[in-house]
């Protein structure tokens, strides 16, 4: 599983279907194309994967307004976040085998 510290709390980090349902109502499309909306995905993508109390993370309990802020104040947020959400790809080795990378 993912995860991000933001202000000392540890939150997943994990495309869930709401975090879709949740951008498509707003946008009335499936993928984000300008910056604000990639950054109101990422907002749908911690508050639906932290919707409660875990074992060990926490409700996502920021307004989109206090996130942008968070992300302004930590602009290393936005990097850990992308770096979390995106694929794994095969790294190449010596002898030209593909493996993936952890």
């Amino acid at each position: 599983m993912k995860r991000i510290t933001i202000k000392g709390r540890q939150y997943e980090v994990k495309e869930t279907f709401r975090a879709i349902f949740d951008f498509e109502e707003k946008y009335k499309k499936l993928t984000p194309e300008l910056l604000k909306e990639q950054f109101e995905f990422l907002y749908f993508i911690l508050k639906n994967a932290n919707r409660k109390d875990k074992e060990d993370t926490v409700k996502f309990k920021m307004t989109f307004d206090q996130f942008i802020d968070v992300l302004e104040e930590d602009k290393e947020i936005f990097n850990t976040l992308n770096d979390a959400l995106a694929p794994d790809v095969p790294e190449s080795t010596e002898d030209g085998e593909s493996e993936k990378k952890n």
